[in-house]
C-alpha cells in the first residue's frame, strides 16, 4: 500500500510572540474556500509543510509521469518550483528499521504528495502596510484605507490579474475588511501598490490580524501587535 498526501503550502510570515498559538491556527484556516487551494505552491516555491523525510529517505519528483529530480533526505526541502505545471513527489525510506510494519499504525510507503505549481509569485510586503487612520475600538473605517506592497513574479514575464481583491480580519469581535476599488487590478511584474478600502471595526482592548489573499487564493498574515486602543 502507499499513503498519498495533497500537500498544503503556504507563505510563512513570522507572528509575534503574543499571538503564535491563536494567530497560527487563524490563518491556517482563513484561505478562500471558492476553489481547492490545498495543493497549490506558487512559482519558485518549495515545499514548507511537514514531511517525514530521514536521511535515508529517498524522494522522485514526477511530471507528466516521468522523473522531474531525485534526491535524498531532507534536499527535498530545498528544491524550488521553477516551471509550472502539476507535479507528483514520492518517498521512500530505504532504512526497513524505519519502516515499523509490526505497528498497528504506521506510516505506509512510498508517501505521494500531489502538487499544483502556479506560473505567479505574489509576496506582501507586510513591512510597507500602512493604514490612512489608526485603529480605535468601536470607529467604523469606513473612508479609512490599507495601502501594502506586493512584488510580483511570474514565469512568462507577462502581467496577471489580482482575482482575489478582498481581505478580511481575524480577532475577537472584528468586522474590518477591505476590497480594491478595481476587483478585477492588474498586476505588472515587479512591484506593485495596492491600496484596499475599509469597512468595519474593532473592539478595544483585542489585537487582530490581516488575511492578506495573494493571486494564488493563498493567505499571507499581518499581526498587528499593537493592542487596540
Amino acid at each position: 500500500m502507499r499513503t498519498t498526501i495533497t500537500a498544503t503550502f503556504k507563505h510563512s510570515i513570522k507572528p509575534p510572540l503574543w499571538m503564535l498559538a491563536v494567530g497560527f491556527l487563524l490563518c491556517s484556516f482563513m484561505q478562500v474556500k471558492a476553489t481547492d487551494l490545498e495543493n497549490i505552491i506558487p512559482y519558485k516555491g518549495k515545499i514548507t509543510r511537514d514531511v517525514e523525510l530521514s536521511s535515508t529517505s529517498t524522494w522522485t519528483i514526477k511530471q507528466s509521469g516521468n522523473v522531474f529530480a531525485s534526491g535524498m533526505g531532507e534536499t527535498l526541502l530545498d528544491f524550488s518550483f521553477n516551471i509550472p505545471g502539476d507535479y507528483t513527489i514520492e518517498i521512500n525510506e530505504t532504512d526497513v528499521t524505519k519502516q515499523h510494519h509490526d505497528e498497528c499504525e504506521h506510516t505506509e510507503w512510498p508517501i505521494v504528495m500531489n502538487i499544483t505549481v502556479s506560473p505567479v509569485r505574489m509576496t506582501f510586503d507586510m513591512s510597507s502596510l500602512a493604514l490612512s487612520e489608526d485603529i480605535i475600538g468601536g470607529k467604523d473605517m469606513t473612508g479609512s484605507t490599507l495601502t501594502i506592497s506586493v512584488f510580483v513574479e511570474t514565469f512568462n514575464n507577462q502581467p496577471v490579474t489580482l482575482t482575489y481583491p478582498q481581505f478580511r480580519s481575524a480577532g475577537i469581535e472584528t468586522t474590518i475588511e477591505g476590497s480594491l476599488p478595481n476587483p478585477a487590478t492588474i498586476l505588472m511584474p515587479g512591484i506593485n501598490l495596492l491600496q484596499y478600502d475599509l469597512k468595519g471595526a474593532a473592539t478595544s482592548g483585542t489585537y487582530i490580524m490581516f488575511d492578506l489573499i495573494d493571486y494564488n487564493g493563498l493567505t499571507q498574515c499581518y499581526y498587528k501587535q499593537e493592542m487596540i486602543p
